[in-house]
């Protein structure tokens, strides 16, 4: 019998190969490549995690780049498939006030907004309409606003950077790839000011051009809506629709009915 309490961590497709991690709790990790299945304690993963991180700096051998202090999400979901054009890294200086962010609308756009007027920061001073609701963070058991509290409580116990996580910059941009949490919470805190970022410089100059395909945005968050949001959006579209049309039809009423309705309030002021 297989355990019920199963949490599944990570699927994905290496080659034309299936990949996939369980989470059995109680038990062990289960790391499935096709119909290969490794069965690890929680000791030895997170071994087999630091000798892999290991062979990736090996690997790449660029001075100052370490993944071991990279957030392993941004690793994974976002940088991985980045790294084979890495090319060489430095650490900058930048204001908090020059720093952009960018997140999906509930259509899947991407919106670029100063760090000064992001969610995050509304969140942080009291106005959470924009960071609350469905969305979720890319950490997994945690919303937004839940990874924002996190945030907020290790700067304030650990201070930045921490464990020599920087806040990720590409090329010579102000966009920032990882830490939005973490520099709305340090201009919250300390209002505008300079910290230490890290940049990552690639040989390939589309690596880190910003998302402007208009249609593949769309898909992309169409991919991302869950059924519970998709059915709320619609229960929306449809209450306006409704109310629309019965607005429309007493205009519509009152046009043909309206010298009746004359007629009538001459009778009754009479």
């Amino acid at each position: 019998m297989s355990n019920p309490a199963v949490t599944k961590l990570v699927r994905d497709d290496i080659g034309n190969l299936r990949f996939w991690m369980d989470d059995n709790i109680g038990e062990s990790i289960h790391i499935h490549l096709a119909d290969f299945r490794l069965d690890l304690t929680v000791e030895e993963i997170e071994q087999l995690a630091g000798e892999l991180a290991d062979s990736m700096n090996l690997l790449l051998d660029i001075e100052g780049f370490d993944c071991k202090k990279m957030d392993p999400v941004f690793l994974s979901l976002l940088l991985a498939k980045r790294l084979k054009y890495l090319k060489s890294v430095k650490l900058d200086t930048v204001r908090l006030s020059e720093l952009i962010v960018n997140y999906r609308n509930k259509f899947g756009f991407l919106k670029y907004n100063k760090l000064t007027e992001s969610r995050a920061v509304k969140a942080l001073r009291g106005d959470s309409s924009e960071n609350d609701g469905a969305r979720k963070s890319h950490h997994v058991g945690q919303t937004s606003k839940q990874r924002l509290d996190t945030m907020k409580q290790s700067i304030e116990a650990h201070g930045y950077p921490y464990n020599g996580q920087y806040i990720i910059l590409y090329e010579d941009q102000m966009l920032i790839r990882d830490g939005q949490h973490r520099a709305s919470c340090l201009y919250v805190e300390n209002g505008d000011m300079e910290i230490p970022v890290l940049r990552l410089y690639f040989s390939d100059s589309k690596v880190s051009e910003y998302e402007r395909n208009y249609v593949k945005q769309l898909f992309a968050g169409i991919g991302k809506l869950t059924l519970k949001h998709t059915l709320k959006e619609m229960k929306k579209l449809v209450k306006c629709v409704y109310f629309g049309l019965i607005a429309w039809k007493g205009k519509v009423h009152l046009v043909m009915h309206k010298k009746e309705l004359q007629k009538m309030e001459q009778i009754y002021f009479q």
